[in-house]
């Protein structure tokens, strides 16, 4: 599921929807995808088959697009391959030339930068990621609901109070810290 099949599957969820601006809707989905990667994160692991050399002439890969931070490279058999990753190339920079080929780069996704068109979340973030983005459009269009309630002299009781809903966030932040993804252990 793409995120913006997430965000669609939302705005489903909602009988009177009054905060549905494209642009708001897409700031709270960009909010809600970095939301759980600061909380939980999410990794992914890509083979590199070729190095590259650096200026220095270091043997170096560069890292696929939605790269947040390495987590770690290990080599065919295994075995931790020392490296740096570099920003200003957007590389990996190898320190130790010994190592079998191919290499297996882990890292961290960069959540709140990907195409939201195009990129394929993992199943078991979506169900939480979708819960997130609930509560943080719920809690403008309960404002928003709350006044046009309020104009038109009906009752608001129904409407979801402001501290419950932050309360109902937090609990899903809570959530999604407890999900924080597992990192391999190494050995030196």
């Amino acid at each position: 599921m793409t995120p913006a099949q997430l965000l669609d599957e939302v705005k489903a969820r909602f009988y009177s929807l009054l905060h549905k601006e494209p642009n708001a809707l897409n700031v709270l989905l960009k909010q809600a995808l970095g939301a759980y990667q600061d909380r939980a994160g999410v990794t992914d692991v890509v083979k590199i088959k070729t190095l590259n050399k650096n200026d220095d002439g270091d043997p170096c890969f560069p890292v696929p697009s939605d790269f947040l931070a390495r987590v770690t490279v290990k080599d065919k058999h295994g075995k931790f391959v020392i490296s740096n990753y570099n920003r200003r190339e957007k590389s990996v920079v190898l320190n130790n030339a010994r190592c079998v080929m191919p290499l297996s780069l882990m890292y961290f996704v960069d959540l709140s930068s990907v195409n939201i068109e195009s990129y394929e979340l993992p199943n078991e973030i979506v169900g939480l990621i979708k819960d997130y983005l609930e509560i943080l459009i719920t809690i403008p269009n309960a404002e928003r609901n709350r006044r046009v309630a309020i104009a038109g002299n009906l009752d608001v009781s129904d409407i979801p109070a402001e501290a419950d809903l932050f309360s109902r966030k937090a609990d899903i932040e809570i959530r999604m810290s407890a999900a924080r993804c597992a990192l391999p252990l190494l050995s030196i």
